[in-house]
């Protein structure tokens, strides 16, 4: 199973999401609970979700569940933003650039020193 966590601080995910972090939580708690084998997916955008105290959380959230096989780092990328364009909708991410090597290579090792395997 696919389990997204878009970040570890409840006012980052609700900017990033429009949602609340907390039944997110909730339910990779009760995946971990009945040992339901996940790959965690983080979407690294600078200067939404890169902040090193959001990525600590998660981290420490995800790294004492041993039902996560993989956390995986996902660069934001800008290869989806013909369809925002073809639905009409205003895509807020336009002027986003992908992390850059350095970032992602940081993201991964906070991950890593958290106990984490990480891709």
């Amino acid at each position: 199973m696919l389990l997204d966590i878009k970040s570890g601080d409840p006012e980052t995910y609700r900017k990033v999401t429009g949602r609340d972090l907390a039944p997110t939580l909730r339910f990779a708690e009760r995946l971990a609970a009945i040992g339901k084998p996940v790959w965690v997916r983080f979407t690294l955008v600078p200067g939404e979700t890169d902040d090193p105290a959001n990525v600590e959380k998660i981290a420490k959230f995800v790294a004492p569940m041993k039902n996560v096989a993989w956390v995986e780092v996902q660069p934001f990328h800008q290869l989806g933003a013909f369809k925002w364009k073809a639905m009409q909708i205003d895509y807020k991410e336009a002027d986003t650039i992908p992390p850059s090597a350095g970032l992602k290579q940081r993201v991964l090792a906070q991950f890593r020193d958290n106990g984490c395997r990480v891709r």
